[in-house]
């Protein structure tokens, strides 16, 4: 449950606070999580259940089975803290689909700068900044 409203709040909150979400992307993000909130109902029982390996190839499952950007964003943003090789190639992924949404870019600027790849997340962070 921790990881799916984890993945709506961030979600709803760079759909209301953030000017950097389009607002279609927005919707988007809004109607695919409602569709497929049950598979992340799943993943979160099973990580408070002991078992957030198991929740997080439910997750890893789906992004197999969907391959939209706004399921890679989604998807990334759940598993950012949690698998952090997952949630990198994710973000990158929505970005390569996406490159002119700004929260998406911003996506892959926290993951290239977690993983020490500066220059690179510069360049997105001023990209997130400029679209």
């Amino acid at each position: 449950m921790r990881a799916a409203f984890i993945c709506f709040f961030l979600a709803g909150f760079f759909a209301t606070a953030c000017p950097c979400l389009a607002a279609d992307f927005a919707t988007d993000t809004k109607t695919w999580y409602d569709q497929h909130a049950p598979a992340f109902e799943q993943a979160a029982n099973l990580s408070a259940e002991g078992y957030p390996a198991d929740g997080n190839q439910v997750l890893l499952a789906l992004a197999e089975n969907d391959d939209s950007p706004v399921a890679a964003f989604m998807i990334a943003n759940t598993l950012y803290g949690s698998d952090p090789a997952a949630s990198y190639r994710l973000h990158l992924r929505a970005q390569q689909a996406l490159p002119n949404e700004s929260v998406v870019i911003l996506g892959a600027a926290l993951e290239q700068h977690r993983r020490g790849e500066y220059p690179a997340a510069i360049v997105n962070y001023r990209g997130a900044l400029n679209t």
